[in-house]
């Protein structure tokens, strides 16, 4: 599972020696997230079975430094090649996806989700015309966080997706009605564009796509996205992973080994394996540091332009990310985490600054307020 953006802050007078392992070393860089990481008592803990892995960008300055090991009872060191289960940071592709077929004109981003789907069902539920594809993006098509037929689908209840097919979404579609608004009928519900965090939302989005593009949303990322921004191992499969590189294997709490979540279908809410080279790349590319794909840039950085308020204050949705604007003096922050089976990831970004930062573990302990220092570190170092 995942959770919006959680914010706190962490009091502690700890300080921890905890040696790191280095890749792609500027030596700056290097010493500032040692820093942050040492006064983060919470951290230590996990490394005893698990590992953090630490990606930061300052312009044309990028560092990679990992902590950990792969799990207790594996005493090998990860580094920015090391795949993760990334967890809803997939949603930021998914949405680039939609912005990059759209800019090929593929399809529209304010098209009506019902262009896609089987006339049967369209006609059944008439309240699905009135859906965009930018609804979904967005998270304001009013479709609830999950399916409330997951559970009829089960094998296991360590895998809720595993047995989940495309029918069993057209079925729940075919019944759902939002949530009757106090002031106006269902009807007039999508013209008050209300924000709720949906995973069926967004993995409706990607099945639509593969609708659209006429191929997987594995292939259409590798077309559009991936191979554009030279990310060379970010797939929704590790099928085809090389011999040569690690999975670092997800963790309870506890430390117990979880098996990796599969999914039967409807990939594009929660899916993907990363690592933190390409996830970098990817930043790069958002920031428009990497002239070399400054279209795809272009196109997709739409998708971080706030365009409503969240229950969260001054945290606003874009299309696939999240935007923190606390007033007008302080530069604007882009991000996204995602957390789900045995995982912990973070993601975030300043495209003023051109800085960004990137934080995964393979333990279900939450990150995101590491990420958030490191990335103050960064910018008091200005």
């Amino acid at each position: 599972m995942n959770r919006m953006l959680l914010f706190f802050y962490l009091l502690s007078s700890l300080h921890l020696y905890l040696a790191p392992t280095f890749a792609q070393q500027d030596t700056d860089l290097q010493e500032l997230v040692h820093h942050v990481i040492a006064n983060h008592a919470n951290v230590h803990p996990l490394l005893a079975y698990s590992s953090v892995l630490v990606g930061v960008i300052k312009q044309d300055q990028s560092n990679v430094s990992s902590y950990g090991q792969l799990s207790a009872d594996k005493a090998i060191a990860i580094d920015g090649h090391t795949l993760f289960h990334i967890g809803s940071i997939t949603k930021s592709f998914t949405s680039s996806l939609l912005l990059a077929m759209s800019a090929d004109s593929v399809l529209s981003i304010h098209d009506s989700i019902s262009l896609y789907l089987p006339d049967s069902l369209a006609r059944g539920n008439p309240y699905l015309k009135g859906i965009t594809f930018y609804q979904l993006a967005t998270h304001t098509s009013r479709l609830p966080l999950k399916a409330n037929n997951i559970p009829a689908t089960l094998i296991s209840p360590n895998a809720p997706y595993a047995n989940y097919q495309i029918e069993d979404l057209y079925h729940f579609l075919y019944h759902y009605q939002p949530r009757k608004n106090k002031r106006s009928c269902w009807r007039k519900a999508l013209t008050q564009a209300t924000f709720a965090y949906s995973h069926v939302g967004m993995s409706l989005l990607g099945h639509l796509l593969e609708q659209a593009g006429q191929q997987s949303y594995d292939e259409l990322l590798q077309r559009y996205i991936f191979s554009k921004a030279n990310m060379l191992f970010t797939s929704t499969t590790l099928q085809n992973v090389p011999d040569s590189l690690l999975v670092a294997p997800g963790h309870q709490f506890s430390g117990r080994v979880v098996a990796p979540l599969s999914y039967a279908s409807l990939p594009a809410s929660e899916a993907l394996y990363s690592n933190a080279h390409d996830l970098m790349q990817f930043m790069q590319v958002l920031m428009q540091n990497d002239t070399s794909v400054q279209v795809l840039g272009e196109i997709i950085k739409e998708g971080y332009v706030p365009q409503y308020a969240t229950p969260t204050p001054h945290v606003w949705v874009g299309m696939g990310w999240y935007i923190i604007k606390t007033n007008k003096k302080k530069p604007a922050i882009v991000t996204h985490s995602g957390r789900t089976g045995g995982y912990s990831n973070y993601i975030a970004f300043i495209p003023d600054k051109k800085i960004g930062v990137v934080i995964l573990s393979n333990s279900t302990q939450i990150v995101d307020q590491l990420g958030i220092d490191i990335l103050n570190a960064l910018l008091i170092k200005e």
